[in-house]
């Protein structure tokens, strides 16, 4: 017989070489760590979940990582979340009344029309948050930083903010009445038509605010510092600002009848047509102040600094002068210009509010 003929094993057309067993290992080990990535998210959700479900039952989730979770129109009144991480969570038309929330942090969150009555926010973070029209009347913020946060339009009608941080927040049309303020930060907030009604503002700090047509009657602002804050058209009738630091404000416009401002610093501030009807400027600093066409009548000066102060069609009319002088250079004019007011006029010659002047 003969011997089958040997033929040479074929070698492979494309031989895998090392780089390719490379290739494929990286391959693989990415497409692991994808696995490992999918399944520690998707264990982290059902946590994110059992968290959840545990505050909506037990009412409590104290130190619980909810970050950019959705509970918009959420029913929370009473809960528990101190020391929460609540950053970049929905809560639009939440109910948070009397809920525990001290050093929660909830920056960037969306608070937008939600209920926080009587919450108690100490410490906490707020940065960015938005809570426009939302109701924090009574709330508690001591301490609580609040930069560059939007309460456009909120309600904080006598809430606890002292030493609050509301730097560059936009507080425009908000309700703060009454609210205890002191100490409490406020630089280059927007307060344009906010309501400071018998607010305490003692020592806080306003230096750059946004201020024109804001309403701060019987407000408190006793050492409080306004440099450079633009107050036109403001409304300060009643209020103290005894010692206060109003430098280069503009408060052109303003109304700060019966306003008490013994020693206040309003040097180079612009208090043009300001209206200062018996205001009490014992001890003021004026100096370089503008004071055009302000209306002084019955206004105390005495010791105040006027040194450059322009005074140009200032009414000057039973305005003690800082010699102790009493000046009636403008009650003439007045008088002719627009008739006695009331404030000068006997008592006897005054209308009540129910029985009309007699007429002789």
């Amino acid at each position: 017989m003969s011997a089958s003929p040997e033929y040479p094993m074929a070698s492979p057309q494309y031989p895998i070489d090392r780089k390719d067993v490379m290739a494929l290992a990286t391959v693989a080990a990415f497409l692991v760590s994808i696995a490992a990535v999918v399944g520690v998210w998707r264990s982290a959700s059902a946590a994110k979940d059992n968290r959840i479900s545990q505050l909506l039952s037990q009412r409590e989730c104290v130190g619980c990582d909810l970050e950019n979770v959705h509970l918009r129109n959420a029913s929370l009144q009473d809960v528990n979340l101190e020391y929460a991480n609540l950053r970049g969570a929905d809560l639009q038309g939440a109910s948070l009344v009397d809920a525990s929330l001290a050093g929660v942090v909830l920056d960037q969150a969306n608070l937008t029309q939600a209920n926080l009555q009587q919450a108690h926010l100490n410490n906490a973070l707020l940065s960015r948050t938005l809570l426009d029209r939302a109701n924090l009347s009574g709330v508690e913020l001591r301490s609580t930083y609040l930069g560059d946060a939007s309460l456009i339009r909120a309600n904080l009608t006598d809430s606890y903010l002292e030493e609050a941080v509301f730097s560059r927040a936009d507080l425009s049309y908000a309700t703060l009445t009454g609210v205890q303020m002191l100490g409490a930060n406020l630089a280059e907030a927007n307060l344009s038509h906010t309501d400071l009604t018998n607010a305490d503002l003692r020592r806080a700090y306003l230096g750059d605010a946004h201020m024109p047509y804001v309403r701060l009657n019987n407000a408190n602002l006793t050492r409080a510092n306004l440099s450079r804050a633009n107050l036109s058209q403001a409304d300060l009738r009643g209020a103290k600002l005894v010692g206060a630091d109003v430098v280069r404000a503009d408060l052109s416009g303003a109304d700060l009848q019966y306003t008490n401002l013994q020693r206040t610093n309003l040097a180079r501030a612009n208090l043009s047509q300001a209206n200062f009807r018996n205001t009490d400027l014992r001890g003021a600093n004026l100096q370089r102040a503008n004071l055009s066409q302000a209306r002084l009548e019955g206004a105390n000066l005495t010791d105040a600094n006027l040194t450059d102060a322009n005074l140009a069609d200032a009414y000057l009319c039973n305005t003690t002068m800082p010699d102790g002088q009493i000046e009636h250079r403008s009650c003439a004019e007045d008088i002719a210009s627009q008739g006695t007011p009331p404030d000068l006029l006997p008592a006897s010659a005054i209308a009540s509010p129910t029985t009309p002047a007699s007429v002789e």
